[in-house]
């Protein structure tokens, strides 16, 4: 299969996108990736594919282009409708106070629907779609122009690069980590103030990888606090690696991926019992009630004093995520579940012509 991937390009980071056009190479697919959003390289479309992929929303509108110039299917993929973002749930819900650098207001409202109703256009135009999750469809629904039928697609960690750093050496330190970017709905100021309800003989230390606008608020708030931090920035060149085997466990509100990171070295995750992650990661983690700060507090205590549970915890993470029993699969099997929607786009398109 000829499959055309577009994708943004992140400075910081290699995205995920980037990984899954390499997993699919290794499948035996001839693969070209493209970084862009809103123009092409005319000699990218002198060669012939049987689809383009649209790898995120920003890409999506590219890939209809190319589809329509080149007279192909086409796959498109979004996440989500962020639903604070379009007034669908309040923003307390998703870590908004008074003190965050982003803002809401009814300018930013009004806009954001404008963007993620032209972003949902093109998901819809698209001859296959899916979204990150099940429970997330009915943040694009009220977006949609019909019913919406699409594929489900979760992700997958760069195993590769986190066997390159793989160090047997290191030796566990009473410290734990977060990986995540500084936003808001990430909530990283909640783990801050779940450390400072821990007594200070025995609260670890924190070390956050990550980039983003609410930086310096989490230092504040852990200033206040009393309870202290270290943010380490992107974590490349093996630093974030490197951090994961030295914690006792992961600490990670929103998101999959440095969850199945923790996974891969064999470390349990404290989060919030999101719909969402819960879906994607069903009982491999320990689950806190949302924005119930004492009991995230008391789930990391819990793994604090219990070194036998961690290690458990850890080892069922690893063992369901390498089992591909969870959504957060493997690269391989994520490539083959790629394979599948592709080659399912191809069909669909051949019966339309």
């Amino acid at each position: 299969m000829r499959v055309l991937c577009i994708t943004p390009q992140n400075p910081y980071i290699v995205t995920p996108e980037t990984g899954f056009a390499n997993d699919l190479s290794k499948l035996g697919h001839d693969v070209t990736l493209v970084f862009g959003t809103d123009r092409i390289n005319k000699s990218v479309l002198n060669k012939k594919y049987d689809i383009v992929f649209g790898m995120m929303e920003y890409s999506m509108a590219l890939a209809n282009f190319v589809g329509k110039e080149l007279n192909i299917p086409v796959y498109n993929h979004m996440e989500w409708v962020p639903p604070w973002r379009v007034e669908q749930e309040p923003l307390e819900k998703w870590g908004y106070e008074g003190d965050t650098v982003e803002k809401m207001n009814k300018e930013i409202f009004d806009w954001c629907k404008k963007n993620y109703a032209l972003q949902v256009k093109e998901w819809e135009k698209s001859t296959i779609k899916s979204c990150a999750g099940k429970c997330l469809i009915k943040t694009i629904q009220p977006f949609c122009d019909k019913s919406v039928e699409c594929e489900i697609k979760y992700y997958a960690t760069n195993m590769d690069k986190l066997e390159k750093y793989r160090d047997d050496k290191l030796k566990e330190r009473y410290q734990i980590c977060s990986i995540a970017r500084f936003v808001v709905h990430k909530r990283v100021i909640h783990i801050v103030r779940a450390l400072a309800l821990i007594p200070k003989e025995i609260r670890p230390r924190y070390i956050i990888i990550g980039y983003g606008s609410e930086a310096k608020n989490i230092e504040n708030e852990a200033k206040k606090l009393g309870v202290e931090i270290e943010l380490v920035g992107s974590g490349d060149k093996g630093l974030k690696e490197q951090i994961i085997q030295e914690s006792m466990f992961m600490v990670t509100i929103w998101a999959g991926i440095p969850i199945a990171e923790g996974f891969y070295y064999k470390k349990p995750a404290v989060s919030y019992g999101e719909e969402h992650m819960k879906e994607v990661l069903k009982d491999s983690v320990l689950w806190a009630e949302p924005n119930n700060i004492k009991d995230l507090s008391d789930k990391i205590l819990y793994f604090l004093k219990n070194p036998k549970e961690r290690k458990k915890w850890g080892e069922k993470g690893y063992n369901l995520m390498m089992n591909d029993k969870i959504g957060m699969r493997t690269p391989e099997k994520l490539a083959k579940h790629i394979e599948k929607i592709l080659y399912k786009g191809i069909e669909i398109w051949k019966k339309r012509k």
